[in-house]
């Protein structure tokens, strides 16, 4: 693994000799870190990584960008074409990160060979801390609000959580948050568009944490999913064994349906 920068975006990567690269796209508030486990894992030996801090997150500077969900897709649709413009594309996408990430898929067409949503935006949940934007006009008061209310938990994952968001940018979190909601005030429109990437796809859970209108839409459009029982949302980070579910759904043959009259 070695460190880069993609002009104010801090990445890291682990390339090997393949023709596909994996691209991990953390969620609001967060950053690369949240996929470190990523690079001991199997996949690190079956292919080339990437994993950035976005803009504003991390060690990733907000510099001249609104910072917004179809923004930040623009960027890293720019910056997959520096790090690997000859290769095909499989995105790991977590929480609101997988927002990002419709949009990126949209973007790069058929280079997208599958799409690993973990815990991924899809309805506009106002249970979460992102929705609480619209209760502020100020970003920096946004953001100490989520950090007062996370200093609360004494959950490893919360506590690594909040340090992530201590270092994020307060106005990079509030454009994300008020792009991802005013996107989704349809409900389920971000959902809507995962649904429409022609894409291998599949959805994986924590079931001590995805709501149960999320689980409704998972089930009413009969999207592949795997549910990790005993895992709340930061799946990397608690369940060992996610990213060897991720490689044998990537191993896992695709069963060809005939076509009428095909024999």
């Amino acid at each position: 693994m070695r460190a880069g920068q993609f002009k104010s975006m801090f990445f890291k990567k682990n390339e090997i000799d393949s023709g596909i690269l994996v691209i991990c796209i953390h969620g609001f508030g967060e950053s690369g870190q949240s996929f470190d486990e990523i690079f001991e894992s199997d996949l690190a030996k079956k292919y080339s990584l990437v994993v950035p801090d976005l803009p504003g997150f991390g060690f990733s500077k907000l510099v001249g960008l609104p910072g917004g969900i179809e923004e930040t897709a623009r960027f890293l649709e720019e910056f997959l074409l520096s790090v690997g413009s000859e290769k095909n594309i499989i995105i790991v996408a977590h929480s609101m990160g997988a927002a990002v990430a419709c949009f990126l898929a949209e973007k790069l067409g058929d280079r997208v060979r599958a799409f690993i949503s973990i815990e991924g935006f899809l309805i506009a949940d106002k249970k979460r801390y992102s929705s609480r934007y619209s209760l502020f006009s100020d970003p920096e008061k946004f953001k100490q609000n989520i950090l007062e209310s996370l200093a609360k938990s004494e959950e490893c994952s919360m506590i690594r959580y909040r340090l992530a968001l201590t270092q994020a940018n307060a106005a990079a979190l509030f454009l994300w948050a008020r792009s991802c909601y005013e996107l989704a005030a349809d409900s389920d429109v971000i959902g809507r568009r995962f649904l429409d990437l022609k894409v291998r796809k599949i959805y994986l859970f924590g079931g001590r944490s995805l709501d149960s209108e999320s689980r409704d839409f998972l089930s009413l459009n009969n999207v592949d999913v795997k549910e990790f029982i005993d895992s709340g949302h930061w799946l990397m980070e608690e369940q060992p064994d996610v990213y060897k579910s991720i490689l044998e759904f990537l191993e896992k043959p695709l069963i060809k349906i005939k076509s009428p009259g095909e024999r």
